[in-house]
């Protein structure tokens, strides 16, 4: 039985199709493959057989196995991940909201006591020109505070939009 599968191999493998293919070589010295005969230069006849069919690997359920360097690898990226992630929910927004009040309150304090010491002089020449000043300061101050506040806004969503990526519990 072994020596008639053997046979059949063997005659099946003869019988394979084969193609000729013609290698041109050009006065040039470039080289050209072609089905028909060469016209011009040295031309060489090679026989060409099709690879043979192998049975198609097992499909793999999953992922590749993971060397153990990778798997450390991985697990010290999802340490350091989840530490990011509870820094930034315990410390990093909660500080950053907190730094937000603390400035728009000191701003508003800031307004306020400017505006208290605007009309504190009597309504003459020197009192106007004093509120002058005092409006010129007022409006010097809130340009400040609205820059800043800006930037603290941005760090906030930064570190907001970053806590989402890493999957933050709750969406502070």
């Amino acid at each position: 039985m072994k020596k008639s599968f053997f046979a059949a191999a063997v005659l099946a493998a003869l019988c394979a199709p084969t193609w000729a293919i013609n290698k041109c070589t050009g006065p040039d010295g470039k080289v050209a493959y072609q089905n028909e005969p060469c016209t011009t230069g040295k031309s060489e006849q090679l026989t060409v057989r099709p690879a043979p069919v192998r049975a198609p690997l097992p499909a793999s359920s999953g992922p590749a196995p993971m060397t153990e360097a990778q798997r450390i690898e991985a697990k010290v990226t999802q340490s350091q991940n989840e530490r990011r992630r509870r820094e930034l929910e315990e410390i990093y927004v909660p500080q950053a909201e907190g730094a937000i009040e603390r400035h728009r309150a000191s701003c508003a304090d800031k307004q306020s006591q400017l505006a208290a010491s605007q009309y504190q002089y009597k309504q003459n020449l020197y009192g106007k020109t004093h509120a002058a000043q005092i409006a010129s300061e007022m409006a010097a101050a809130a340009s400040t505070c609205d820059t800043k506040d800006r930037e603290l806004g941005e760090r906030l969503s930064a570190l907001r939009k970053e806590c989402e990526t890493l999957g933050c519990k709750k969406t502070p």
